[in-house]
């Protein structure tokens, strides 16, 4: 039987249209962590975990079916060491192909002294890809924040007076709607909207990032928000 240990994916840059690709990958490893089997959309710079059912050695396996996937996305896997060995890990950016190296338990690459007194004579440039530092780089500049495949939309509920609002083009207006006692999931159904997780209270910098996408939102820092995702039904 194949060890197993707990693995770690962070998704840093993906197009709209390879997220539910990517997604079904994820979901075949169990990379969802807490938030479960999902689909539709990826936080970047957010970290998925495995439940610690990831065969070991499946990092590897990972990599090439992103990739193949997504060639455009960028991303970071690892695994944590098993017993007392050492555990891998992955980050492909495409301008940069793919940084691999064996990782202590917090997925930071571990180099051997033979490796590093031989990038020491060789020049800057090969150093600095040996030591995975042009990975580095390019992941810092990415930034974080959700990536919605085509159909789905980003939902925002305020409990605090009954307000709903869609981020959809659709929409007539910057203005949320009314819902009175009705729940929020059976309205978005009525509009042609399905749910495809909970409701999660929005943070201060997830509503700075939805407040600066839409400026005329000028009622939404006001409120206690509350966010999901929905897709939208082809007859709507």
């Amino acid at each position: 039987m194949p060890d197993h240990t707990l693995a770690s994916l962070t998704i840093h840059s993906c197009p709209p249209d390879r997220v539910s690709a990517v997604r079904t990958i994820m979901n075949d490893y169990g990379l969802w962590g807490e938030v479960g089997e999902a689909s539709g959309y990826i936080h970047l710079g957010t970290e998925y975990f495995s439940p610690g059912e990831f065969v070991c050695g499946d990092t590897e396996t990972v990599t090439e079916l992103v990739i193949q996937a997504a060639p455009e996305a960028s991303f970071t896997i690892y695994e944590v060491p098993a017993y007392d060995g050492v555990g891998w890990t992955f980050t492909y950016v495409p301008e940069l192909g793919i940084f691999d190296a064996h990782c202590d338990k917090l997925g930071e690459p571990l180099l051997r002294q033979s490796v590093l007194r031989k990038v020491l004579t060789e020049p800057a440039t090969a150093r600095r890809r040996a030591l995975g530092l042009p990975w580095r780089t390019a992941v810092s500049k990415m930034a974080a924040g959700l990536v919605l495949a085509p159909d789905f939309y980003s939902a925002y509920w305020n409990a605090g007076d009954d307000t709903i609002t869609v981020d959809f083009e659709g929409r007539r207006d910057d203005k949320p709607f009314y819902v009175g006692t009705t729940d929020p999931s059976e309205t978005l159904t009525s509009w042609g909207f399905s749910c495809v997780n909970t409701w999660i209270p929005l943070d201060a910098a997830t509503r700075r990032q939805v407040l600066k996408a839409h400026p005329r939102w000028y009622w939404f820092p006001k409120e206690e928000f509350s966010m999901t995702v929905v897709r939208r039904s082809p007859s709507a």
